[in-house]
């Protein structure tokens, strides 16, 4: 995000002309700082969008289940960070104004549709594993990472499963409701990541036969 990137320099900055860090490693200072600040801020600003909205249950389930499926899983990254802070917080509002809309819509959910319902959750969860996960083209990409990776989406997705069944068990359609559409969000960003991913490799693969 554009306001991690700015703290992250100031502080890797400050840091250097205190001789903590060295000119070499500035960068990764700068990367980890960052990272870390994306993530506190991003987090913060939720809960307190979630203060604001009355929503705060709603806006806690969505962090736990989005930040831990978003690392495992993989998927489509923005190329600019202004990109990718409007997105975010896009896709926030329209997974809680999606779930508000399936409660609404279908709050006394009768037998035969909470099992379809239940039956897709089921179909998507085994998607997103099945795919999983879908790395950038800069990232590291070798057999044990992979398989890494696949194990903790598939020991988040349990988790995710046991809180799924839990929420309706204790009657709580909006709640399983905003859990679905999180899960939705995950698998279409896997899916559009291998397709963005796929044209990136298939240039570069041209580009590289001209030379």
């Amino acid at each position: 995000m554009v306001i991690s990137a700015f703290i992250s320099k100031k502080i890797t900055s400050e840091l250097h002309n205190l001789n903590i860090i060295k000119s070499c490693e500035y960068e990764p200072y700068t990367y980890c700082f960052e990272y870390l600040l994306d993530i506190a801020i991003y987090n913060i600003s939720l809960l307190s969008l979630g203060f604001i909205l009355k929503d705060i249950v709603a806006t806690i389930i969505y962090i736990l289940v989005m930040n831990s499926l978003k690392i495992t899983a993989g998927g489509v990254h923005a190329n600019k960070r202004i990109t990718c802070s409007i997105l975010s917080y896009a896709v926030f509002f329209l997974s809680i104004a999606l779930s508000k809309h399936i409660y609404f819509r279908y709050i006394d959910l009768s037998t035969n549709l909470q099992t379809t319902f239940i039956c897709s959750y089921i179909i998507v969860t085994g998607a997103i594993l099945i795919i999983a996960p879908v790395l950038h083209p800069n990232q590291a990409i070798n057999k044990e990472n992979i398989a890494k990776l696949k194990f903790y989406c598939f020991v988040n997705l349990t988790i995710i499963t046991v809180l799924f069944f839990t929420l309706i068990k204790n009657n709580q359609p909006r709640l399983y409701s905003l859990v679905f559409v999180c899960v939705i969000m995950i698998l279409i960003n896997q899916v559009l990541g291998i397709v963005i991913y796929k044209k990136r490799y298939k240039n570069e693969s041209k580009y590289c036969n001209m030379r």
